[in-house]
C-alpha cells in the first residue's frame, strides 16, 4: 500500500467512524491538521468517487459537513455521476444540509451543474418528495428552473406528477406555474388531482383545453375513461366543449366513454346537465345505449333504457337496433328490459 493509499484509507476509516459513531473530536483534529484527506475521493459506493462532503451530505451528517466546509472542502465537487453534495442532500431530503450548503455559497442549483443524466437539484428534491428542500431553494431565492429538461426529456414537474407527489406539484406550481407547454393537460388529468388541475388552468393563458394527444383523445376523454367526475367538472367549468367531441378513430365522445365503462352516476349527472348530448353517436353510429349494451354494462344500460326511452328504437351504422345488440350481448336483465319496452312501444303504436 502506497503512502497516498494509506492516507486515504486512514481518512476513510476516520470519516466512517465520525459519521456513524459521532467521533467528531478526532475527525475535526484530523481535518484541521491540514491533512489533504478532505479533498480526496473514495470508492465507497460502487466506484462513485465521492468526497468526504459528498458522503456527509448523503448520510445527513450536519456536523461533519460543517467541519469540512469550514476547512476548505470543495462545496460543489462532482462525483463520477456529476452529482454535487447539494444533489445528494436534496435526494435524501436533508434540508438542514441544503440550507448549510446554500448559506456557504453553493451554486449547484444553476443549470450548468447537472448530473450526467441532466438532473438538477430540483429533480433530486422532487425524487425524495422533500417539500422542505423545495421551500429552502425558494426561500433562498435561487434561480430555479422547474421546467428544465433532463436527458430523458423530463422536468421536475414530470417527476412529481408521475410519482403522484401532489404536495411537490403544488410547491413547483408556486415557484413557477407556467408549465403547460412542457407538461400537457392530458398528463395532469391522468396523474394528478382536480385541485391541481384547477390551479394550473387558473394560471394558464391561451391554452387549448380541448387539445388532442397523439392518440386522438382530449383531456375530457381521459377524465371520462377513468371516471374522474371532479376532473370533468373542472374542465367544463374552464370552458371545455369536448362533451360533443368524437375520438379521431372510434368517434367515442366522453359520454360514450362513461357508458362503455358503466359509470352510471357520472353519466346521469352529465346528461341531466347537458341533455343535448343524449343523441351523440360514435364512428359506428352507436348511441350511448348501444355502447353500454355492447359493453355489457347492466346498470348503465338499464338507466338509459328507463330514463331515455327515445334511444331504444334507434339503429346504429350497421342498422342494428338496441334489441339486436342486447341479443348479441346476452345480458338477461338488459334483454328483458328492452323486450318489455319494445312491447310497450308496439302496443302504443297500434293504438294510434
Amino acid at each position: 500500500m502506497t503512502s497516498l493509499e494509506k492516507l486515504k484509507n486512514d481518512v476513510l476509516i476516520t470519516v466512517v467512524e465520525s459519521l456513524h459513531f459521532k467521533d467528531l473530536v478526532t475527525f475535526k483534529a484530523r481535518i484541521e491538521s491540514g491533512e489533504p484527506g478532505r479533498q480526496l475521493t473514495f470508492d465507497v459506493y460502487g466506484g462513485e468517487r465521492r468526497t468526504l462532503l459528498h458522503i456527509a451530505c448523503c448520510l445527513g451528517n450536519y456536523a461533519v459537513a460543517t467541519i469540512l466546509l469550514n476547512n476548505g472542502a470543495l462545496i460543489d465537487a462532482l462525483d463520477v455521476n456529476k452529482c454535487t453534495p447539494m444533489h445528494l442532500a436534496a435526494l435524501h431530503g436533508h434540508v438542514k444540509l441544503v440550507n448549510l450548503l446554500l448559506g456557504q455559497g453553493s451554486v449547484a442549483y444553476r443549470n450548468n451543474l447537472v448530473t450526467k443524466h441532466g438532473d438538477t437539484v430540483l429533480h433530486y428534491a422532487v425524487c425524495s418528495n422533500s417539500i422542505a428542500c423545495l421551500k429552502a431553494f425558494s426561500v433562498f431565492n435561487a434561480p430555479l428552473q422547474p421546467l428544465y429538461y433532463n436527458a430523458s426529456g423530463a422536468t421536475p414537474m414530470h417527476y412529481a406528477l408521475r410519482a403522484r407527489f401532489y404536495d411537490a406539484v403544488a410547491e413547483l406550481l408556486r415557484i413557477n406555474g407556467n408549465f403547460i407547454e412542457v407538461c400537457p393537460i392530458h398528463h395532469i388529468v391522468y396523474e394528478c388531482t382536480s385541485t391541481i388541475l384547477g390551479a394550473v388552468l387558473n394560471d394558464a393563458v391561451g391554452v387549448d383545453i380541448d387539445t388532442r394527444d397523439i392518440g386522438g383523445w382530449t383531456p375530457m376523454h381521459l377524465a371520462a375513461m377513468v371516471n374522474n367526475y371532479n376532473m370533468m367538472e373542472v374542465l367544463l367549468d374552464h370552458g371545455s366543449k369536448a362533451l360533443s367531441f368524437g375520438h379521431t378513430i372510434s368517434g367515442y365522445t366522453p359520454l360514450h366513454c362513461l357508458a362503455h365503462g358503466g359509470h352510471t352516476k357520472s353519466l346521469r349527472y352529465f346528461l341531466d346537465r347537458y341533455p343535448e348530448h343524449i343523441f351523440n353517436v360514435n364512428a359506428k353510429g352507436q348511441t350511448l345505449l348501444h355502447v353500454a349494451i355492447e359493453a355489457k354494462q347492466e346498470t348503465a344500460s338499464l338507466f338509459l333504457i328507463d330514463t331515455y326511452p327515445a334511444l331504444i328504437p334507434l339503429k346504429d351504422g350497421r342498422a342494428f337496433s338496441t334489441l339486436q345488440c342486447a341479443i348479441f350481448s346476452n345480458v338477461p336483465a338488459i334483454l328483458g328490459a328492452l323486450v318489455l319496452r319494445n312491447r310497450d312501444l308496439i302496443q302504443a303504436i297500434s293504438r294510434v
